[in-house]
């Protein structure tokens, strides 16, 4: 199966396909907190935010081993310093990063051991950002000896919605999402890199 892979202009490699997701997030929203979550098969990445979500971007894809997503109009803002790295935080996954990108554009790297892990984006209610990750079956899951410098608690109720696998030369790109704002209670709603359940009905594929 292949994996859709990203141009963000820094990437180095050959880039086959772009994957863009676009969610709507606050312009300059400040990320103050990266907390790891373990879950049953891999690791929730849980961006805390300090003044809410309006309106910005996802954008994600993959290069080699790892996968990227760019959160445009962010900044760090974390209490120890301007990046988080958390290495081996899942057996399958060989390290976590989040580092500021642009002055303007935070990013999000996970690297696989030996292949490329699967991965899925949270809508949260306007506090967070999240993010889903797991390994490829061929690295089957089995919990890290190592302690996550994070929380414990996932986040609650979300739903996922995912993209196609990529297939090389084809372009995957979402519509713009328009997103009602979300109350304290609302469930997260999810796009990812993979998933069985995808819908194309709610995607369009262009050719470059």
């Amino acid at each position: 199966m292949k994996h859709q892979t990203t141009n963000l202009g820094i990437l180095g490699g050959a880039v086959i396909a772009l994957v863009s997701s676009q969610y709507a997030i606050a312009a300059d929203t400040q990320i103050t907190n990266v907390r790891l979550n373990q879950t049953a098969d891999g690791v929730q990445v849980v961006l805390q935010t300090a003044n809410g979500q309006e309106s910005a971007q996802i954008v994600t894809g993959s290069n080699g081993n790892a996968l990227i997503a760019d959160i445009n109009n962010a900044r760090l803002a974390l209490p120890g310093g301007n990046s988080f790295q958390q290495n081996n935080p899942f057996t399958g996954i060989q390290s976590i990063s989040v580092t500021q990108n642009t002055p303007n554009s935070v990013r999000l790297i996970v690297n696989g051991s030996g292949s490329i892990p699967s991965g899925e984006i949270l809508r949260t209610d306007g506090s967070a950002i999240g993010f889903n990750f797991s390994p490829t079956v061929a690295n089957a899951p089995v919990q890290s000896s190592e302690v996550l410098n994070a929380g414990t608690n996932p986040l609650p109720n979300f739903t996922t919605l995912g993209l196609p696998p990529g297939n090389g030369s084809q372009t995957v790109a979402s519509p713009t999402v328009q997103v009602p704002p979300l109350g304290n209670n609302s469930n997260l709603h999810a796009c990812g890199w993979t998933s069985p359940f995808f819908h194309s009905s709610q995607w369009r594929q262009l050719r470059r």
